[in-house]
């Protein structure tokens, strides 16, 4: 590794390395390392709005060069080395999903690597959607969350909700949806958003074609006595 460079191993690796300068500037070289919880990529995935690569590739381990956001995001983080006892715990979450972000957006070979390191153990099914179903969530990302390849999350939930998932989360986003509308002033368009809708013209169309009323429509005055 040279300068400006970075290298991401899994745990439980022993690596033998030598720190190396220039005799002759009196240079001392200088290096980072985090180490990378498993609880906080998930918190990350499931708050970032990043698409997961998709690859059956194995990503090999390599040493690659950092971009500029990168660099500047290791310079940010000088202050907490000089007087580590005034830093929150809450802040320098904060940093390690900043660095997150980074990683994903300058560097999918890395990304993918993370993740693949990153083996989660199979959770319920039904926990991971019914908690993530009203985000927008992708399925590769919900079978991720549930420790399944996309294949084998799809043949479970058809299992356990006779349906398939992509169908199960339009029905239940939408009957939220009308539970919303007609309990709660909140604007249409503000619902739709909220149970994973991008496109409120889209939301309108379906919900019309599963009720028979727009939403609009469907919402009934709200009795204020």
């Amino acid at each position: 590794m040279n300068k400006n460079e970075m290298i991401l191993l899994k745990k439980a690796t022993s690596v033998k390395y030598e720190k190396t300068g220039d005799p002759d500037n009196d240079n001392i070289s200088e290096c980072i390392m985090f180490c990378l919880k498993d609880n906080l990529i998930k918190e990350f995935l499931t708050m970032a709005n990043v698409k997961i690569p998709r690859t059956e590739e194995e990503i090999k381990t390599s040493v690659y060069p950092m971009d500029e956001c990168l660099i500047a995001f290791g310079r940010s983080l000088d202050p907490y080395f000089k007087c580590p006892t005034l830093v929150d715990p809450g802040l320098l979450r904060l940093k390690i999903m900043e660095l997150l972000y980074d990683i994903s957006l300058s560097n999918k070979n890395m990304f993918i690597q993370l993740l693949q390191f990153r083996q989660p153990a199979r959770m319920d099914i039904r926990k991971v959607v019914e908690q993530y179903y009203a985000t927008p969530v992708t399925l590769p990302e919900l079978a991720y969350l549930s420790g399944r390849s996309l294949s084998s999350f799809k043949r479970d939930f058809q299992l356990l909700y006779n349906m398939p998932p992509a169908r199960w989360i339009k029905e239940k986003r939408l009957e939220k949806a009308k539970e919303m509308i007609q309990n709660t002033a909140i604007p249409v368009n503000e619902i739709g958003y909220s149970m994973g809708f991008e496109n409120i013209s889209h939301f309108s169309r379906i919900f019309k074609e599963y009720y028979g009323q727009s939403p609009t429509d469907y919402r009934q005055p709200i009795n204020l006595d």
